[in-house]
């Protein structure tokens, strides 16, 4: 789909296929976050705020549950997370859901999965395309491709003084 994600997921498969099945894991969570994150950004500077304000803003929204709790905020339609991401059914966003506690949990080591566990969870990010999918679908609510650079606002256009 795009050139920055057949990289991405060249190197998750080549992490796949030689059996690195946590590293394959964390850098497809990686990657979501991050697709979601510019995307939120995204939504915030287009609600209105300056580039700034936005950055700030984002350091109060960290986690996958915090930003799906807050999306519907910033969305013009008032969508949240869950019905952007509602491409079949609730499916892949549970799953997501699930898959952003196991990797807290592995990131901050409060529990391990077994190997076997890690490989059906990569082998099904692979196979539905996550990357690519939750692209596409970005890109079709709101027009926004996560890998290209972002037009940001310099000025706020939310409080603007019409009178001089």
């Amino acid at each position: 789909m795009y050139p920055l994600n057949e990289k991405i997921k060249k190197r998750i498969n080549l992490l796949f296929e030689e059996e690195l099945y946590y590293e394959c894991f964390l850098v497809n969570m990686f990657v979501i976050e991050k697709i979601l994150f510019r995307t939120f950004k995204f939504l915030i500077i287009q609600a209105g705020f300056d580039n700034k304000r936005a950055i700030k803003l984002m350091k109060k929204f960290r986690g996958f549950n915090s930003l799906s709790e807050n999306w519907n905020i910033f969305d013009c339609s008032n969508s949240n997370l869950k019905v952007v991401l509602n491409y079949d059914n609730d499916e892949m966003y549970n799953k997501l859901k699930s898959y952003f506690k196991i990797r807290n949990s592995l990131v901050h080591g409060s529990r391990s999965y077994s190997k076997t566990k890690m490989k059906e969870i990569c082998q099904y990010l692979i196979d539905i395309d996550i990357i690519d999918k939750i692209s596409k679908l970005i890109k079709e609510k709101y027009g926004f491709i996560w890998n290209k650079r972002m037009k940001v606002r310099k000025k706020s256009v939310l409080c603007q003084n019409k009178s001089k």
